[in-house]
């Protein structure tokens, strides 16, 4: 079941609420507008030979009025996916980054070019086994001027680029750790991890997580690697402790009903 995110934007353009779709077995993740519905039988994708082929569309009904007056405007999402092999010799468009640091290329397309849409813009990526093709056309009715078109397109666009991401190939599983590193920091603590394993980030803060792999690179709907494990570090004041004899009167938390539990090894 897709779950709402919620993209924060600024006036005169309404907030929009979407819903965030994967597909674990092409390895892709993408955002789709609450409210949109899916057109994908009434627009053919470019390739014919597509491994995936998904189109959501503000207005399905307005679709096959692309060509003829519109009374409102009308935008469509579109995902294709194809095998790596189909990946062109030279890669057309603005090379970028998008939300998650991988490469994409950037096309935007203006009246004629974008045939029935009069503003498409456009990612494409490639992966070790797949080459992507996000793709968002926007049509606007003839009480709408041309600026105000690319900058609702835009909008929509900008407002859900950052979501659209491919996983990568999760790593081989890994062997037992044969050395060990000690992470420390100015809040006086130790903790000992596998040397292989990611250097973490905000350690200086007192909260941080701990990785075995380095998925922070892609989204979390991505699948985890095997024997993937995780451990969450949130450093306290001192105020937050407090021995057996220490009363909550004192300015100490109350630990009545607590179960005492001891480290002998790494005692606290």
């Amino acid at each position: 079941m897709p779950s709402p995110i919620v993209s924060a934007t600024a006036t005169p353009f309404p907030t929009i609420m979407w819903s965030e779709f994967n597909h674990s077995d092409y390895a892709v993740i993408w955002p789709v507008p609450l409210g949109w519905e899916d057109v994908s039988t009434q627009i053919h994708p470019k390739y014919e030979h597509a491994v995936f082929w998904g189109a959501w569309a503000n207005s399905a009904a307005s679709v096959p009025l692309l060509e003829d007056d519109l009374a409102d405007m009308v935008q469509v999402f579109s995902l294709q996916v194809l095998p790596a092999a189909d990946v062109p010799t030279e890669m057309v468009g603005l090379e970028q980054k998008n939300g998650w640091g991988q490469t994409v290329w950037f096309v935007e397309s203006r009246g004629n070019v974008a045939e029935s849409f009069g503003v498409e813009l456009a990612f494409t990526a490639v992966s070790d086994t797949y080459y992507y093709i996000f793709s968002l056309g926007c049509a606007a009715p003839t009480t709408m001027t041309n600026d105000e078109l690319v900058a609702f397109c835009h909008h929509i666009w900008d407002s859900m680029a950052g979501s659209l991401a491919f996983c990568t190939p999760p790593a081989a599983t890994a062997d037992m750790p044969t050395a060990w590193q000690v992470i420390t920091d100015s809040r006086g603590h130790d903790f000992e991890i596998p040397a292989a394993w990611p250097t973490p980030k905000g350690v200086e803060t007192g909260a941080y997580t701990l990785w075995s792999h380095p998925i922070d690179t892609q989204p979390m709907a991505c699948p985890l690697p095997e024997q993937f494990a995780k451990v969450d570090v949130s450093l306290l004041s001192s105020g937050n402790f407090a021995t057996q004899e220490q009363k909550p009167e004192e300015g100490k938390p109350n630990l009545d009903g607590f179960l005492s539990v001891s480290n002998t090894t790494y005692p606290a």
